[in-house]
């Protein structure tokens, strides 16, 4: 999982070199990046030291099996790795760990803990997150990877910082595994802790399509004289996915339906079909129901199936992420390929060196850079 992010660049995004080693600064504060969020126990603060976070930064780029790993993925390798790294290896890394203080509050919040047999697994995984193109086989008719070891990068940091690494890896599993097992108590619990995350707009949608405007009126009338919703969508609507379950389509966001049906999706009463609503793809009689636990249920145990981290991703979108400006911006993405939300981290402009005060051609044009910032170490 930590490493998962140097993986996914693809192309170098050098900006600068940030200076590993502690210098002097205007910002007074100790914190390179702090987290706030509020559940059923109270509100709760997560703090990401400067210190700490230069020195684990130290001990991951000092190491020239992690260097080379970067190299492969096509990272530049701005600095000499001793005082100064690449801004894009330290936003990246930042970047994880404010991800990883959503993952640790879940944690915490379920009292989960890490047994014996599950830190030894934690461990081979994360030798695997850092694993060289050398130590993964891949099957060339399913084209999965497996890892054959030894971990040659892993085993390059010092130990501390793998007791780190091992540790983050096995609260991340644990949460995963606890999710993984299912139960209806425990999609429960998740829905009313984040209600409001699931369905910011606290409505819920079903839908039978019909090609025809006649056959919509046909339907509205039936349901007008005590028809069920959920039998009509599941023998009448063309939209075969929703039709399934009942109709349901999953709850209201911007921008995830197209317009007229979104319009009138906003527009609808609660608990009263209208139509028939034209799109592109036919009529629909739209019924718009008040989220709830019952009503999401199958939206939020698809979402489970799918990505046992969902409950990570909620507590990232209801956290507030405070960035020492001097390290960059922050804020949220979503990785489509993994189908999972990450936190990304964009590394502050290199100012530009002006070589004269006279406002002339030459000191017009501007020069770049590297930033002396500390952003690593």
């Amino acid at each position: 999982m930590m490493a998962s992010r140097f993986r996914r660049v693809a192309v170098p995004l050098l900006v600068g070199a940030v200076a590993l080693g502690l210098t002097g600064c205007s910002n007074k504060s100790t914190d390179a990046a702090s987290m706030t969020y509020t559940d059923s126990k109270g509100a709760h603060s997560i703090h990401v030291s400067d210190a700490e976070y230069k020195k684990q930064l130290g001990q991951l780029v000092g190491s020239k099996q992690f260097q080379t790993l970067l190299k492969s993925h096509n990272f530049s390798l701005g600095g000499d790795q001793k005082n100064t790294t690449a801004q894009d290896v330290s936003t990246s890394y930042l970047s994880q760990l404010v991800e990883q203080s959503a993952l640790d509050a879940q944690f915490s919040a379920l009292k989960l803990t890490i047994t014996p047999q599950a830190r030894t697994s934690a461990t081979t995984d994360a030798k695997q997150e850092f694993a060289l193109d050398t130590e993964l086989q891949t099957n060339p008719s399913t084209g999965q990877q497996t890892f054959t070891g030894p971990g040659a990068v892993f085993a390059s940091f010092p130990k501390s910082f793998q007791n780190i690494l091992i540790d983050r890896q096995a609260r991340a599993e644990a949460v995963g595994a606890y999710y993984t097992a299912l139960t209806p108590a425990k999609e429960h619990a998740l829905y009313d802790e984040f209600a409001t995350d699931l369905c910011p707009s606290g409505r819920v949608v079903y839908q039978i399509l019909v090609k025809e405007q006649a056959n919509a009126q046909t339907i509205l009338d039936q349901l007008s004289a005590g028809g069920s919703f959920a039998a009509l969508a599941k023998t009448k609507s063309t939209d075969t996915t929703s039709a399934k379950v009942g109709g349901a389509v999953g709850c209201l966001r911007k921008g995830t339906f197209v317009a007229p049906f979104e319009a009138a999706a906003y527009a609808a009463p609660f608990d009263k079909p209208i139509g028939p609503v034209k799109s592109q793809f036919g009529y629909h009689v739209i019924l718009v129901k008040h989220a709830s636990y019952a009503n999401l249920r199958s939206e939020l145990s698809t979402a489970l199936q799918q990505n046992p981290l969902v409950a990570r991703d909620l507590r990232l979108q209801s956290m507030k992420v405070w960035i020492d400006p001097q390290f960059g911006t922050g804020s949220l993405a979503v990785d489509s390929q993994r189908g999972q939300l990450f936190y990304s981290v964009t590394a502050p402009k290199v100012p530009a060196v002006r070589t004269c005060r006279e406002d002339n051609a030459v000191c017009a044009a501007p020069t770049t850079t590297t930033t002396t910032v500390p952003a690593a170490g």
